[in-house]
């Protein structure tokens, strides 16, 4: 039995260092765009539109650093766009405005990215939420697991972008 439980902690243990922080959560992202879905709206003429992204994360403001996130988000999703031929032109009719923040949550369950962009169209608006957690905390045991911030903000924007989209096709039906 004392076997099994030296095993145990050794097992936690190996968890708890294997979650070791490849990308800090202080530090600017290294995201793949290539590995992202395309933004498509295909209803959109002329083919160009106004990007603004901006970052609210606390810790990124603590470490002075929430202008270079928000510039490789920018960056992402304008490639994500130029994909589908749309340009970004500051004087577009059209709008993408992405919000990164903090996801709150009780303070048991870890360290999330919350991403909101809100897409304003001829004639109407919407939209959509995303988050992506980096770091997972046990509330039994009290270990921390994860800790990539690129692989968070990597998921997050996936999942942001596959809400546009649904979002955008639901808006081309419509009008």
């Amino acid at each position: 039995m004392k076997n099994l439980g030296s095993f145990l902690i050794l097992g936690l243990l190996t968890i708890n260092l294997s979650g070791c922080v490849s990308v800090g959560p202080k530090e600017v992202p290294v995201i793949k765009s290539t590995d992202l879905p395309v933004i498509v709206m295909k209803s959109l003429t002329p083919r160009i539109i106004d990007l603004a992204v901006s970052n609210k994360r606390k810790i990124n403001q603590e470490v002075g650093n929430s202008e270079a996130v928000a510039e490789r988000i920018s960056a992402v999703l304008a490639a994500s766009l130029a994909q589908s031929n749309i340009a970004i032109d500051p004087g577009a009719k059209t709008r993408l405005t992405v919000e990164i923040s903090d996801y709150n949550q009780t303070q048991d369950q870890g360290e999330c990215v919350q991403l909101q962009a809100t897409c304003k169209l001829r004639g109407g608006s919407f939209s959509v939420k995303s988050y992506s957690c980096y770091q997972f905390k046990n509330p039994i045991f009290g270990f921390t697991m994860g800790g990539d911030i690129s692989e968070a903000y990597q998921g997050g924007l996936k999942n942001l972008i596959n809400a546009i989209n649904e979002q955008a096709l639901l808006y081309d039906n419509w009008f």
